[in-house]
């Protein structure tokens, strides 16, 4: 859990009033403190325009609270005059872009009925598949009005709309009674069935593309975002638009089979370097049918502890669920994949390439890690 809002009590003899929490560091792939704060206060907000108690405040749709909450908290942006802008959360689009892709959604009209219960229990899918229904009804034409499926709406007017009667005082119902209550509202306010959306929300979302998280410079790729930089050797060329998931960059010699990723996340469990060997030897258990762990120890990467794995074996198939088509090498693979320890962030470098092309490969790979340079904990 990053944080948490506890909203004021009907109880007058209760301490604290209201309470906002946050996780202090860096998690996930661009999740930090300051978004977890905006997050976090945005349902303070939130729970102040909402006329009614706090338990009146818990029966407000929790896509709708949620929902805001990832498009002001995660979705926030600071530019170079400090004024606060909007864009998209990277994780949460990844998030929601993959679920659409598996075919595992729920239909709209399901989600916008499921109570604060159904919410927490549905895990990963809640955040992500609330943001997208905000981001696309507030972004999708604009503010004006867009053909949708034979239906001519301006789904800004609709959602502002929908915002009055949720921050309205709710009626006396029972707890159950509230979804289907909001639900309806909603569609009224529509004008037809929400699922009539779906095609439209799903080409809509799909059609967003991931913030990138660093750039090219010459022989060297350069994230301020997540905290590092890495040169490439002679031969290998940068592959930004070939990164797939959390991955920050791609760097590949297709004359040499050899291909190295770079991911970076936050050190939110405060992982060790003897932790992160068993991560590692359980990731390679799900990049490769039955791999064999050739060697396992704890190295030194520009100052910092690092995890060290060499495993060798056959790629497996993707998951039904990968974010797009995921290309499956049929020559065995060897993998030397390490695992830098920071206190604010985890970042791997994962090398691989065909195994009877590992000579080909093996002083590229030294030459990489070395021109790998963790920031994440630089004063």
């Amino acid at each position: 859990m990053g944080g948490y809002y506890r909203p004021k009590s009907d109880n007058p003899n209760a301490y604290p009033d209201r309470m906002v929490a946050a996780f202090h560091g860096s998690f996930g792939t661009t999740g930090g403190t300051r978004e977890v704060l905006a997050h976090e206060c945005t349902h303070q907000f939130e729970h102040i325009l909402c006329d009614g108690t706090a338990m009146q405040f818990m029966v407000r749709p929790p896509w709708w609270v949620e929902g805001l909450a990832v498009y002001f908290g995660d979705g926030y942006r600071m530019d170079k005059n400090g004024k606060l802008t909007i864009g998209i959360p990277r994780d949460r689009l990844m998030m929601i872009q993959r679920i659409l892709r598996s075919g595992q959604a729920p239909p709209i009209s399901r989600f916008l009925r499921t109570d604060l219960g159904q919410y927490q229990r549905m895990a990963g899918l809640t955040y992500p598949y609330g943001w997208s229904l905000v981001y696309y009804f507030l972004h999708r034409g604009n503010g004006k009005p867009v053909e949708i499926n034979g239906h001519k709406v301006d789904l800004k007017k609709v959602f502002n709309q929908f915002f009055k009667v949720v921050t309205a005082k709710p009626p006396q119902l029972m707890p159950q009674q509230y979804p289907e209550y909001y639900a309806r509202k909603f569609e009224e306010l529509l004008g037809f069935p929400v699922d009539e959306l779906t095609g439209d929300w799903k080409n809509f979302i799909l059609s967003l593309k991931l913030e990138p998280l660093g750039e090219v410079k010459g022989d060297t790729f350069v994230s301020d975002k997540l905290a590092f930089e890495i040169k490439k050797p002679e031969g290998w060329e940068f592959r930004p638009d070939d990164v797939q998931g959390q991955e920050a960059i791609r760097i590949e010699n297709p004359a040499t089979t050899g291909r190295v990723i770079v991911i970076a996340q936050g050190n939110m469990d405060l992982t060790t370097p003897e932790g992160a060997l068993e991560q590692i030897e359980s990731q390679a258990g799900m990049r490769l049918r039955s791999p064999t762990i050739d060697d396992s120890k704890i190295i030194d990467v520009y100052g910092f502890p690092a995890a060290e794995v060499y495993y060798s074996g056959y790629e497996a198939a993707p998951a039904s669920n990968a974010s797009r088509k995921v290309e499956v090498r049929t020559n065995e693979q060897t993998y030397r994949h390490v695992m830098v320890v920071t206190l604010k962030r985890l970042y791997e470098i994962i090398m691989q390439c065909d195994s009877d092309r590992w000579e080909d490969n093996e002083a590229a790979f030294d030459e990489i890690l070395k021109g790998f340079i963790p920031k994440a904990d630089k004063k």
